[in-house]
């Protein structure tokens, strides 16, 4: 406190903290010398005294905190961390080892996984300068063997196989790498993690394969809107600070820059100065004691050598050279954005604040900042002038400085006026500047801090360990629980110095959108090297003279005075000529609603010992069924609250109804659910309702306007009650409503005493609608939601994630249908969207657990009725049944979808390849979850490890609602979408049944114990534990024993790899019928491929573009083809007329020859007109269709186009000549087990010594496009294919199908017929494997385009098994009645089925029927005791295990595959994949029967 302040004073004045020069008050210029002169004597000599007393006594200070500390955590005792939640169960113990290695040892008794983690105080700062990316390289290196461990996936194959997951991170100033495992691993784990932190290979063979996942990396930040913004941010910095700097790597600083040799020596001497006991900071988390945590640190860590003096010394520092100073700041920086919705940054430097985690100033200024409530600076800009729809702010910290990052997303009118946006901001810093620091808010955000401290959720092990690794880093032993969280000590001084640095002369703005080349002017453009970011940079005070100065004035003593009036001036320019009633935002008042104690005598759940009953003990006792008619009397009042057994019944008028004499309405559609306490621990309550439609299987697929109505009636009303429940959700609180084509879903997350509060004032802003939203406020939300629909900011991955949920599930749309919908929708038709869901009865589901007791639960269960009641909704028996589970289609046919890379210059293709199985059941769901393990590790080491093609590789099982399947997704720039199509293929055809055929018994008891610990895993916290009931409660309760039985069935059941063997080849090689296979793919459109070379070899009826990096097909603009005629070819991109062409893109050689042909055939009716026949340019887009001779071409330059084309077409199908092949040689012995489809490198055995490459092509005379026969005289098998669409029998497309299998070499020749639609091949092979690896690629699904069924005969044993000798052309030719190939004794083993071909916005899932018709939706219960009782087996399929063991199919928990959970979901509770059919084996039970039968209940 300095002199100028009141010892009573609340408010701290600007200026006077510790950032600024002490202020001594007032003074009078004309005594200042006076002053001066009498003290000078006294300051002269006191000083050297006063300098040697403070010297000692920060000496003194020093020497007893170190003697302290030293005394404390040496040794075995070292020192317990006491700081620590009032609601963690778990203990802290922090130890220093003799090499200087600090440790956290932290048990948890409850803990199933263990996990360790290790941060490095070294990081991406501390690369060399002509190295940059060194520090991320060694992050990657150390995993790739170690000198005890030398295996380079051995670590990842033993984490792997104990239930695990590794990763790890490179800050600017630190490395932390981190591992969770079951806990029978964490010993060996702890081990082999030692090892490679202190002996890395860092082998010569592995580096240019992490190189190139480290350029993958980079690749994929690149394409990164935040990450692409903050590099242009920090790239103003001062060039002589690291801040500046690249710091990711890529390809030219790890590779092109340096050879392989210099990277390892230098990579070692980095290493070796930077990774050492004394800057390591290890954190391990299990069930075991720290004792025994501790012991194990020692045998893994206690031996590692010191290291290096240099790694000894002092860690580096980075606060100097200046990474802010003055020059580098005040900059108006225009960038190019790559998303359609425009955003500006404004970029305050600060310093460094790591030191300041006992007063957490940053907090202070986060919330005064962004407080959402009524009358703030949000609801200004946003609600009140329509300025901007989104604000955030962030903060960043460093030695070298922090910053604080104000953040906008701009609105049209905000784009056109982005000075008005910092008008808004400065003037409301002036307020608070002036205000002075507010001591009863920062008091009352220090009381709010600790309750939410005292009660935060569990994170993950891992996340635990990582996070407090980091910590280690940076605070001191006794505050890493605390230091990141609580204010202990408020410094209202220091914030208001941090208040002073908010100004425009501390500031850089960066205007962030897609129209950024048409601001940049005269201004000079950069392109940020690394990421090829354009932007321009002039002076703000040039950008804005007039604001600039008043942006000073206001922010000055005398100024803040008349800032309000000349805001309100300002703010006029919105609405010219109207006035602007607006309210300017003061600072929020203190928060008043802070706890002062929590009752927790309802906080702990009840958790029964039932043998066998596992989930009892994890999540405790299961909810019950309430009535909110029990007790009526006293638990419910009497002021129009209502209460039921089951149901409630609304009338129109909002009275409650009854059929029955005035009594309370009971009906059977309301489903209400409660269970007292937490297995977690939380003094919290949560509260879900979920009022769902009733529907036919005719509105499984509701109009797209529907849910567009109702998802911009749901954003308009969260807008305008935001600001009127801020208050209600600040502590502790939380609330969601949605409205939906689902129907209705609340969430509450409360204090019990605040939740009745929370619930009855949403509700009523609920009842109060949104029919006073004006048109300009419903334009700009409807604008933010068409810009969101053009945005893709998260990787292409995602939105094939997304794709592969629209062609199967039920309710969705794609952006393609959404776009037109949505701007179409006008403000009337939104704000009937509520009355026309509520028109019809509902179904209502409510879940209350936590700290309260049940007739606490009935009351507020009951507030919640009295709500919806007011709302005017109708609980009871609607038409059609309740959706409970989402319908998944079943495809029938392998299914592909085919398309462009949607985010612009991304240079990625994507490849998502699924294999459905069908509805889970107890057994698969096992199964799988072994099989996931194993396809997870197994896929990631093939695909990205040893095969490089991307640095986003993720595999596992997954459920699609309640549909097994497994799925591999690979993104990367290595190979384009078909060819990681065949890479994931060799995946699961090949790589995966050699890895189960080898598997030990010890691997398979290894991945069976680590998915036992994943099933018995408790819950972490509160969310995890309510959405675990949530998700059975909302089936009606069906299928709570599931994990019970999954248990029992894994432990009893589950034998030998075997079986996992037999799943996996009834999943890929099913017995009957096709794979059930769903294949989305993603294509780079400016990577031109071999498609294009392909194609352009022997179609001379399509010319090429310029190959600029696009795969292009340049049509002559006098063709007669308009943009409809191109957009209705599926698979084509059409990119507009530009200087007299049309310049259509495409995806591979299909997509061409299909654009070339239609054009061909459509150019028949155009043959005459003076537009083809008057062509003087090249006409070479044209094939000579049929009945139309070449000459008509003579004219043109350059001669014929369709010479070596036939002039006239033949009479009939007969005339089209195909070749035969006859030899006398037999073919290799077929090689015994299933022969793999495509891979990514030719396949053993498909390239024999003895073939020959063909030197030369025969063309067929009658052929339309040149028949060809490869010249040889070689052992040939025949595969006979039927069923084939014309379009690709063609000799160009036959030819990229042959390419593309990778097996063309082998070819000795084919023929093919040509039907009225579909035709046949007959392909001759040179060997048995090429023709079986064939027959796997022409059912792989890449090459059907209707759903005409193919058909593959391969005869290689008796008489079909020949040598052939390739016919010439002047052999009769076969007719299509008349095949070479006679139907022989071998059929092609995979299933049948022609893919369907999916145009870009289709949905499959209009037209195909689902995996369970709803329409018999039930679900049995049998428990275990009534089949005992009943004496005799149930009906239904029968199927022993090895056992005789009985297990019927049920349903399951919600799983999402790996990297694939934001895309499968809609943002609520997981999906709920319980089973529900009618057909085939449903229950949710597993009954032994008293039989030695084995049978499969039937639902």
């Amino acid at each position: 406190m300095n002199s100028t302040q009141s010892a009573t004073d609340d408010r701290v004045p600007i200026g006077g903290g510790a950032l600024a020069a002490p202020l001594v008050g007032k003074e009078d210029p004309e005594t200042k010398s006076v002053v001066d002169a009498r003290l000078s004597l006294w300051a002269s000599g006191c000083a050297v005294a006063a300098a040697t007393v403070v010297t000692l006594l920060l000496l003194l200070s020093y020497s007893l905190k170190t003697w302290h500390l030293e005394r404390s955590i040496r040794g075995i005792d070292g020192m317990p961390v006491l700081d620590k939640p009032i609601g963690d169960s778990r203990t802290y113990h922090f130890s220093r080892l003799d090499n200087g290695l600090e440790v956290l040892n932290i048990h948890d008794p409850e803990a199933v996984t263990a996990a360790y983690s290790m941060a490095v105080e070294a990081g991406s700062w501390d690369d060399p300068r002509k190295i940059p990316g060194l520090a991320h390289f060694c992050e990657h290196m150390v995993f790739l063997g170690s000198e005890k461990f030398p295996e380079a996936s051995g670590y990842d194959k033993f984490v792997n196989s104990h239930g695990g997951y590794l990763n790890a991170y490179t800050a600017e100033q630190a490395t932390v790498y981190f591992t969770e495992l079951s806990g029978g691993g964490f010993d060996e784990g702890l081990a082999r993690f030692a090892d490679f932190l202190q002996a890395p290979r860092f082998d010569e063979e592995y580096m240019a394969k992490e190189v190139n996942a480290i350029n993958s990396e980079h690749a994929k930040n690149v394409q990164d809107p935040g990450w692409r913004v903050n590099a242009v941010m920090n790239s103003l910095a001062n060039p002589l600070s690291p801040m500046s700097r690249f710091h990711t790597g890529d390809e030219e600083t790890l590779q092109k820059s340096i050879s392989v040799s210099n990277l390892q020596s230098s990579l070692r001497t980095w290493f070796n100065a930077h990774y050492c006991p004394s800057r390591m900071h290890l954190v391990t988390l299990s069930s075991e004691t720290e004792a025994q945590q501790l012991e194990q640190a020692k045998l893994a860590f206690g031996n590692m050598s010191t290291g290096s003096l240099i790694c000894q010394g002092d860690v580096e520092t980075w606060a100097s050279p200046e990474p802010w100073p003055e020059s580098q700041l005040g900059r108006w920086v225009t960038v190019l954005g790559t998303q359609p919705q425009p955003s500006m940054l404004l970029h305050f430097p600060m310093p460094d604040l790591t030191k300041e985690f006992l007063s957490q100033p940053t907090s202070y200024l986060q919330y005064v900042l962004t407080y959402g409530g009524e009358d703030s600076h949000l609801t200004l800009l946003r609600d009140d002038l329509g300025l901007i729809s989104g604000f955030s702010i962030g903060f960043q910290m460093s030695s070298a400085g922090g910053a604080l990052i104000a953040e906008y997303s701009l609105s049209e009118l905000g784009l056109q006026h982005p000075g008005l946006v910092i008008d808004v901001f400065f003037q409301y810093v002036s307020t608070l500047r002036s205000s002075s620091v507010d001591r009863d808010l920062y008091a009352s955000l220090a009381n709010v801090t600790k309750l939410e401290w005292d009660w935060s959720p569990h994170a993950s092990p891992a996340d635990t360990a990582s996070g407090l690794a980091e910590r280690m880093t940076r605070l001191p032993p006794e505050s890493l629980l605390s230091g990141d969280s609580i204010i202990k000590v408020p410094d209202p001084a220091l914030v208001a110095d941090l208040l002073t640095l908010l100004t425009p002369d501390n500031m850089n703005a960066l205007l962030v959108t897609p129209d950024a080349e048409e601001r940049f002017g005269s201004s000079h453009v950069h392109t940020l090297a690394h990421y090829d970011v354009k932007f321009a940079t002039t002076k703000l005070a040039d950008q804005f003279p007039e604001s600039y100065m008043l942006w000073s004035k206001w922010l000055s003593a005398s100024g803040a005075e008349d800032s309000k009036q000349e805001l309100s001036l300002r703010l006029q320019e919105v609405q010219p000529g109207k006035p602007l009633m607006i309210q300017i935002p003061e600072p929020p008042e203190p928060i008043s609603n802070v706890p002062k104690s929590i009752d927790t005598q309802h906080m702990h759940a009840d958790r029964p010992e039932i043998p066998g009953d596992f989930d009892t003990s994890l999540f405790g006792r299961r909810p019950e069924p309430l009535s909110l008619q029990e007790d009526q009397g006293n638990n419910s009042k009497a002021n129009g609250k209502a209460a039921s057994g089951t149901a409630v019944s609304f009338a129109t008028n909002g009275t409650a109804t009854s059929a029955a004499s005035g009594k309370t309405p009971v009906a059977n559609n309301m489903s209400t659910w409660y269970r007292a306490g937490w297995v977690t621990t939380s003094p919290k309550v949560k509260l879900n309702v979920a009022l769902r439609p009733w529907r036919t299987q005719e509105q499984w697929e509701p109009p797209v306007e529907e849910g567009l109505r109702l998802q911009l009636y749901s954003a308009l009303l969260g807008e305008r009650m935001a600001p009127k429940l801020f208050d209600d959700a600040v502590v502790g609180g939380d609330y969601n409503l949605k409205f939906s084509g689902n129907g209705i879903h609340l969430g509450f997350t409360s204090f019990p005493t605040e939740l009745a509060k929370l619930v009855d004032h949403t509700l009523a802003e609920t009842m109060q609608g949104v029919n006073g939203t004006s048109l300009s406020q419903f334009q700009r939300v409807q604008h933010d939601m068409v810009e969101g629909l053009k945005s893709y900011s998260e990787m292409p991955v995602h939105y094939a994630i997304e794709d592969r949920g629209l062609l199967l599930t039920t309710g969705t749309h794609s952006k393609e249908e959404s776009l037109p919908a949505l701007e179409k929708l006008d403000l009337p038709a939104v704000l009937s969207a509520s009355a026309e869901l509520l028109k019809d009865p509902l179904e209502l589901t409510a879940l209350v657990v936590g700290n309260l007791e049940k007739s606490q639960g009935q009351e507020v269960l009951a507030t919640t009725v009295a709500g919806l009641q007011n709302m005017s909704v109708k609980v009871g028996q609607g038409t059609g049944e309740l959706m409970l589970v989402t319908p998944v289609v079943d495809p029938g046919r392998p299914l592909e979808l085919r398309k462009q890379n949607p985010r612009a210059d991304d240079p990625n293709d994507v490849a998502v390849v699924t294999l459905l199985d069908g509805v889970s059941t107890v057994e698969s769901r096992v199964l799988y979850g072994i099989l996931g393990q194993i396809l997870s590790q197994l896929a990631y080491d093939e695909l990205r490890t040893e095969k490089q093609l991307g640095y986003v590789v993720s595999a596992g099982e997954l459920q699609i609602s309640n549909i097994q399947a497994v799925s591999i997704v690979v993104q990367g720039t290595a190979l384009d979408a078909d060819s990681m199509e065949a890479a994931i293929e060799h995946v699961y055809f090949q790589s995966m049944p050699k890895l189960l055929a080898n598997l030990t018994d010890e691997d398979f008891q290894s991945y069976k114990a680590a998915l036992k610990h994943q099933l018995l895993e408790p819950p972490l916290n509160i969310g995890e534990e309510f959405s675990h009931w949530w998700s059975l409660v909302s089936m009606h309760g069906a299928c709570l024993g599931l994990r019970n039985e999954m248990l029992t069935y894994l432990e009893k059941f589950v034998e030998s790899k075997k079986q996992l063997v037999e799943a996996w080849s009834k999943l890929v090689l099913p017995a009957s019928g096709a794979r059930k296979k769903v294949a989305v793919k993603y294509f780079d459109v400016r990577a031109a491929g071999r498609a294009v070379q392909a194609l352009s070899r022997t179609y001379k009826h399509c010319a090429f573009g310029p190959q600029n990096g696009s795969r292009a097909v340049q049509l002559s603009g006098a063709v007669p083809v308009d943009a409809s005629f191109l957009s209705a070819i599926s698979g084509i991109y059409y990119k507009g007329k530009w200087d007299g062409h049309y310049v259509v893109e495409f995806f591979d050689v299909r997509d061409a020859e299909r654009l070339c042909e239609t054009i061909g055939e459509s150019a028949e009716m155009f043959a005459e007109s003076e537009a083809v026949a008057g062509l003087s340019a090249h006409p070479s887009w044209l094939q000579c269709p049929p009945g139309v001779s070449g000459e008509m071409f003579a004219g043109a330059e350059g001669g014929t186009p369709c010479k070596g084309f036939m002039a006239t077409p033949p009479a009939t199908d007969e005339d089209f000549l195909t070749t035969e092949a006859t030899t006398s040689s037999s073919c290799p012995t077929p090689p015994p087990g299933l022969t793999p489809p495509p891979g990514l490198d030719t396949p053993p055995g498909l390239e024999p010594a003895a073939v020959q490459k063909p030197e030369a092509l025969t063309h067929a005379p009658h052929a339309p496009c040149g028949g060809m026969a490869k010249a040889a005289a070689l052992p040939a098998c025949q595969v006979h294919v039927v069923g084939l669409h014309n379009r690709l029998l063609s000799n160009a497309m036959f030819e990229a199908m042959l390419d593309q299998a990778g097996i063309d070499s082998a070819v000795l020749g084919f023929s093919t017929v040509l039907g009225s639609t579909c035709g046949e091949a007959l392909v001759s092979f040179s060997s048995y494997p090429a023709a079986i690896h064939f027959t796997h690629h022409v059912q792989g699904c890449q090459w059907g385009q209707d759903s005409q069924v193919v058909a593959r005969i391969v005869e290689p044993e008796e008489a079909m098994c020949r040598a052939h000798d390739v016919a010439t052309p002047s052999q009769k030719p076969r007719t299509k009645s008349e095949p070479t190939a006679k139907p022989g004794a071998l059929q092609a083993r995979l299933p049948r089925g022609a893919p369907a071909y999916v145009q870009m916005g289709s949905r499959l899932s209009a037209t195909a029927a689902p995996f369970v018709p709803l329409g018999a939706a039930k679900v049995e219960k049998v428990e275990k005791e009534e089949a005992a009782a009943a004496g005799r087996p149930r009906r239904g399929s029968g199927r022993k295990t090895s056992d005789g063991g009985p297990w019927a199919r049920a349903g399951s928990d919600a799983s999402t595959e790996v990297g694939e959970s934001e895309a499968e979901g809609d943002g609520e509770s997981p999906r709920v994949s319980t089973t529900v059919s009618a057909v085939g084996s449903t229950p949710c039970k597993v009954a032994p029967l008293l039989s030695g039968e084995v049978e499969v209940a039937s639902g």
